[in-house]
């Protein structure tokens, strides 16, 4: 007799795909319906953070499903009953992975808030491993490793947690978004991730493209947080903190000088000032670590040289040494320039490029996720007030920022510092009340001219512009202060980040 009755084996079937599938996807959400039919109940069309996984009942029913269809045919299997085929071993398979998460899933999100290993529940896992994939005659289940299984699970946790929470809004835009970095961590198949590409991600780096303020280092935080650790079960703790292993570095925030000190690391003498041998970024993770590099397309070219290096083979050298050192990790890099275009005017290497480009993930502007749905505007308003003010003002910060914005916003406002400005307007709304729109910057010098001449600048818009175009030249405080003759403390209160991210757009 077969393990599963004919009315039990699509069923069994369908929820075993569903460990499979991309979670932020339309297709998960098309099998939750056909699993449940018409006890199915319409929360979502795309799981995103406006809807509380705790009232998630469709997950709760499939869930209990999953594990009564395996306990019987787990006891169908006791009984002597035996496969009927590959086909069906595979679905019992897949309906056990499915279920098997949810026995650790609670744990480790307690892990993740608290870092203490003894909220763990490694060897209560392990036993429900054992028992039902049984080894030998009964299910051929050899190759089924209870440590691996709990390793990729902590994964599965960990991504869904920081693209779900982290990468919020309802549109259809940030839904792909989100669907993209999941694909990411695990690629396109999590059958093959979970076969052999679990500890070969790092041979594959990431470039996150988008404007200013469009969460970029959101979504490079999801991966790097999102890698493989492998579980010591001698000392019942995961090899590596997962949160410690992810190195964020702005290189825009560094002068040119200092980048390739701060990356590569430098021994004692390398330069004047270098008394002692120090450690970069490259030199401080280890083979689970990621390393962040925000606005890599502004780097010089002897560091795209550098940086292609360590693409290729991983090996680099600290400033001041011949001696070749090696980097183990993943990188991920971001930029908002148009890299083609500084490709063809020889700023920008095309085979470095062409090493990042291996998986690229776009991340919306602000108003495209507005064009897409019109009542997104206030989803992402709720969600910045809740960060801001805390959950009892959310809903009162909430309504006083859309009424603001409805009564003195011009209606066709595209918000050119995306989320980054809408979080400053529910930041202004709470201290002073109201917000002043970008609506005086002006991204050109032609337009800077002509705004000029028409007497139409403030005195603040007209010093704040002019210092952000000439900044924008010279890339240094302290040149740009020379030229304007004023202090750089001054210039820098006075650069527009909004601006100067559009000027580096343009270029």
């Amino acid at each position: 007799m077969a393990v599963f009755t004919e009315s039990e084996r699509q069923t069994a079937a369908d929820i075993g795909a569903l460990g499979f599938t991309n979670p932020f996807l339309e297709d998960r959400i098309a099998l939750e319906r056909r699993i449940l039919g018409n006890r199915y109940l319409p929360i979502h069309d795309y799981w995103n953070a406006t809807q509380s996984l705790d009232e998630n009942t469709n997950v709760v029913k499939i869930t209990q499903m999953a594990h009564a269809l395996l306990h019987s045919a787990r006891t169908r299997l006791e009984k002597g009953n035996a496969f009927a085929g590959e086909s069906e071993r595979e679905i019992y398979r897949s309906l056990a992975l499915f279920a098997l998460y949810y026995v650790c899933e609670e744990s480790f999100y307690q892990y993740m808030l608290h870092g203490k290993p003894q909220v763990l529940v490694y060897d209560a896992f392990a036993q429900q491993v054992q028992y039902y994939f049984p080894r030998g005659e009964k299910g051929n289940f050899d190759d089924v490793d209870p440590v691996h299984l709990y390793a990729l699970y902590f994964v599965i946790r960990r991504a869904f947690h920081f693209i779900f929470r982290y990468i919020f809004g309802a549109s259809k835009a940030v839904a792909k978004l989100r669907a993209s970095v999941w694909e990411s961590v695990f690629t396109s198949s999590m059958e093959r991730y979970h076969r052999t590409m679990y500890n070969r991600m790092d041979r594959i780096s990431t470039l996150v493209l988008g404007k200013t303020g469009t969460g970029k280092d959101l979504v490079a935080r999801a991966i790097g947080v999102s890698r493989y650790i492998p579980f010591n079960r001698s000392k019942g703790d995961f090899v590596a903190p997962f949160a410690q292993n992810y190195f964020p570095l702005n290189l825009t925030a560094l002068s040119p000088t200092l980048v390739e000190a701060e990356l590569f690391g430098y021994v004692r003498g390398a330069f004047t000032g270098a008394q002692k041998d120090t450690e970069g970024f490259l030199d401080q993770g280890g083979p689970f670590c990621t390393l962040f590099l925000d606005e890599v397309g502004d780097v010089s070219a002897d560091i795209q040289v550098k940086l292609l290096r360590v693409l290729q083979s991983g090996e680099y050298t600290r400033v001041g040494t011949r001696t070749v050192r090696r980097f183990e990790g993943k990188v991920v890099a971001a930029t908002n320039l148009n890299l083609p275009k500084r490709m063809t005017e020889n700023r920008f290497r095309e085979d470095l490029y062409f090493r990042l480009c291996s998986d690229v993930i776009s991340t919306p502007s602000l108003a495209e996720q507005i064009a897409d749905d019109s009542s997104e505007l206030t989803t992402i308003v709720r969600q910045l007030a809740c960060n801001i003010a805390g959950e009892a003002e959310c809903e009162g910060l909430t309504g006083e920022t859309m009424t603001f914005i409805e009564t003195h916003m011009p209606e066709s406002y595209e918000w050119p510092g995306n989320i980054r400005e809408l979080e400053q307007c529910v930041c202004n709304i709470l201290v002073r009340g109201h917000y002043t729109p970008m609506t005086g910057r002006v991204p050109s010098a032609v337009d800077f001219g002509e705004l000029l001449q028409q007497g139409k600048m403030t005195a603040d818009e007209l010093v704040n512009t002019y210092c952000t175009h000439v900044y924008a030249q010279t890339q240094s405080f302290v040149e740009t202060a020379k030229r304007l003759n004023i202090d750089r403390r001054t210039v820098k209160s006075k650069v527009d980040e909004i601006l100067l991210a559009r000027l580096k757009e343009q270029r």
